[in-house]
């Protein structure tokens, strides 16, 4: 059976997925914002550490997050309330189905926005 997780747990596991321990830690003082673009700094690398063509999924009651590298350096991340399982195509890019679902309508809901 499947944990549910709230949606900032789910994101913290997306980002922390390469960490030991996978918690993170917070500092209260004038040093939080130090610490915070060192954290950041700490996330793109592990993305980078990442195998290219990998997927990570974290689900919550309401929500699937996915993280997927398309190529070294950038990391895709989709939040979906539609899907719920960690789906991905068989083609060679090996997308998940949330990322091809996106591109697939994102035309239509830009028309609608105009």
């Amino acid at each position: 059976m499947a944990r549910h997780y709230s949606t900032q747990e789910a994101l913290d596991i997306i980002m922390h997925s390469d960490c030991e321990d996978g918690s993170s830690s917070s500092s209260v003082d004038s040093e939080a914002d130090t610490e915070e673009a060192s954290e950041s700094t700490e996330d793109a690398s592990e993305a980078r550490a990442r195998a290219i063509l990998s997927s990570t999924f974290a689900f919550t009651k309401t929500h699937t997050l996915v993280s997927y590298i398309p190529r070294r350096g950038r990391n895709v991340l989709l939040l979906s309330t539609k899907h719920r399982s960690p789906d991905v195509s068989d083609e060679i890019k090996r997308k998940p189905v949330i990322i091809k679902d996106y591109n697939r309508c994102k035309g239509g809901v830009d028309n609608l926005d105009k």
